[in-house]
């Protein structure tokens, strides 16, 4: 019986590291995109960092401009942004990236 649980426990933890992976895998850069315009993180900025965004970056194509991200949780929060805020915070990080 204990064995039983163990296994149903390690089965859940494999099924949700197998989810992680995948859904990561669905905001990394495609092969072929275009470069990101910025190179600073658009959201890291605000914390008085600024994050890095490598040519292999994470994307996302806003207002048909390609847009690197220093991590997926970073996408998370643009995608909650309205477009009026996340066209402010992407000029803002093209300018720290010049």
């Amino acid at each position: 019986m204990v064995a039983t649980r163990m296994f149903a426990v390690l089965a859940a933890c494999s099924l949700g590291l197998a989810a992680c992976q995948s859904s990561s895998s669905r905001v990394e850069r495609a092969e072929g995109a275009k470069a990101p315009v910025n190179q600073v993180c658009p959201i890291m900025q605000d914390e008085g960092n600024t994050h890095d965004v490598s040519a292999e970056a994470m994307t996302v194509v806003h207002r048909g401009k390609t847009v690197g991200f220093c991590c997926d949780h970073c996408i998370e929060e643009w995608n909650s942004l309205s477009d009026a805020d996340k066209d402010a915070k992407l000029a803002s990080a093209i300018a720290k990236s010049k």
